[in-house]
């Protein structure tokens, strides 16, 4: 009897294998068709019928994944990783599931160095890096990226993203080799130049910083930061007319940004003063010029002696420090 029944089940198992291989392959089948949803129906029944069909596990979460199911994608490639923990793909879509689902405490939580990692595996430590950012873990989340870059060094948007977490650490020579790399390998990429214009602008290369600016505002016209930028530093050399301008192009894109309203009459005041102490230098000079003309008849002082009292002098952001955005 005992024997029977082993017998029995050995060909009961069979036979279930056999059904939720079939089911496998109609859910590929399905899948290949752009039929997910009937797909994913196929795959959870093989997995019922076998819960150790790693493969329908895999494929299930891959279909989740199109679908942008990420909850469901994470847990679908857990379970196939439980079942083949060497299985390196599984890593990097739990990895993207959970990044995109943001659960990021869970995907720092994955032991990537359990894995050989090959060439495919930049985005996951890409993505690794995007997580610790989100967490305001700047130094590993430079690690992470330093990791994608050797992966794939010539892959512009990882030296981006470099770029911007050397900045955020105060690393600015290497921040500029970085936004600098982008611009080799993507040179009409405008937020290159921003990133380029936020360096040299923490250095108070003001001028190399207006030209990265100016440039960023040419490639992308109509994002409002880029402008506003740039007339935060152009107020710092002076340029109060070119500075004006670049707020109104700002304020014209977004008349609702924080901060744009105070700018603009910031520099308008500036302006003005600037204009005023030009006035004023103008009749100093013709009152030394003509000195009798500073006296009428009378011996009294004339309007124009009066008007030479200089204005003003001209405050705010000449000598502000720039915040960062």
């Amino acid at each position: 009897m005992n024997q029977k029944t082993g017998i029995l089940h050995l060909f009961t198992a069979r036979i279930g294998k056999k059904i939720a291989s079939k089911n496998l392959q109609k859910g590929d089948l399905l899948r290949a068709k752009g039929r997910h949803e009937d797909a994913i129906t196929a795959y959870r029944h093989a997995i019922s019928i076998n819960p150790h069909e790693f493969a329908a596990f895999y494929n299930l979460a891959e279909t989740l994944t199109e679908l942008e199911d990420w909850k469901a994608a994470a847990e679908s490639y857990h379970q196939a990783l439980d079942l083949n923990s060497d299985f390196s793909p599984a890593f990097r879509g739990i990895v993207k599931a959970l990044f995109h689902g943001g659960e990021y405490e869970k995907l720092l939580g994955i032991d990537l160095d359990r894995v050989e990692m090959g060439p495919e595996f930049f985005e996951v430590y890409d993505l690794t890096g995007d997580a610790l950012v989100k967490q305001n873990d700047f130094q590993n989340a430079l690690n992470a990226y330093r990791k994608a870059e050797l992966i794939l060094p010539e892959t512009w948007h990882v030296h981006q993203k470099l770029g911007r977490v050397l900045l955020r650490l105060g690393q600015l020579v290497d921040a500029e080799d970085a936004f600098r790399k982008v611009i080799r390998l993507n040179p009409d990429y405008s937020w290159a130049y921003d990133g380029l214009g936020d360096t040299c602008r923490s250095q108070h290369r003001w001028d190399e910083s207006a030209q990265a600016f100016r440039q960023a505002s040419r490639l992308d016209p109509e994002y409002h930061w880029h402008y506003f930028k740039m007339g935060e530093v152009l107020m710092q050399l002076g340029q109060w007319d070119q500075a004006a301008s670049a707020y109104e192009q700002c304020y014209r894109i977004d008349p609702n940004l924080p901060g744009i309203s105070h700018r603009r009459q910031e520099v308008a005041f500036n302006q003005s003063q600037w204009s005023n102490l030009e006035d004023y230098c103008q009749r100093r000079i013709l009152a030394e010029k003509h000195p009798e003309s500073t006296s009428n008849n009378n011996g009294s002082l004339s309007i124009l002696l009066i008007s030479t009292q200089p204005p003003y002098p001209p405050t705010g952001g000449a000598t502000r420090i720039l915040e960062e955005i």
